[in-house]
C-alpha cells in the first residue's frame, strides 16, 4: 500500500520531536552531524548498528527538511513485539515498518 503523505501538522510535529531529540544527542552523547544530507533521488543508508542509537543518529543527521522522505525497517521480532506505547513512539519519530528478519535473528 503507498504511503500517504503527512499532514502540515504531522509534519511540524514530527520537526518539533526530531529537534527535541537532537538536542539530546548532541548533550548527552556529544553528536556532531557533519557535511549535508540531500535526499534528490532514492537512496538508502544503512547503519552498522553499533548500538540502538544508530537510527536516531541517522535521523538527527538529516536535514528537517528530508526527515518525511526517510521510513525506517525495524525488526519485526523485537521492535514490534514492544509495548504499545513506545512503538507508537518509534513509529512517530522514525516511521517504523516492520522487517522480517531471516530465522528471526540478526
Amino acid at each position: 500500500t503507498p504511503i500517504a503523505l503527512p499532514s502540515p501538522m504531522l509534519t511540524m510535529a514530527r520537526k518539533m520531536a526530531h529537534l527535541g531529540l537532537r538536542l539530546w544527542m548532541m548533550a548527552w552523547h556529544r553528536f556532531e552531524p557533519r557535511g549535508r544530507v540531500k535526499l534528490d533521488r532514492p537512496s538508502l543508508i544503512v547503519a552498522n548498528h553499533a548500538s540502538h542509537l544508530d537510527i536516531a543518529a541517522i535521523f538527527c543527521a538529516l536535514p528537517f527538511d528530508e526527515l518525511m522522505k526517510v521510513r525506517t525497517a525495524a525488526a519485526k521480532d523485537v521492535v514490534f513485539a514492544l509495548p504499545p506505547a513506545p512503538l507508537t513512539i518509534l513509529k512517530f519519530l522514525f516511521a517504523v515498518f516492520p522487517f522480517e528478519r531471516k530465522n528471526g535473528s540478526g
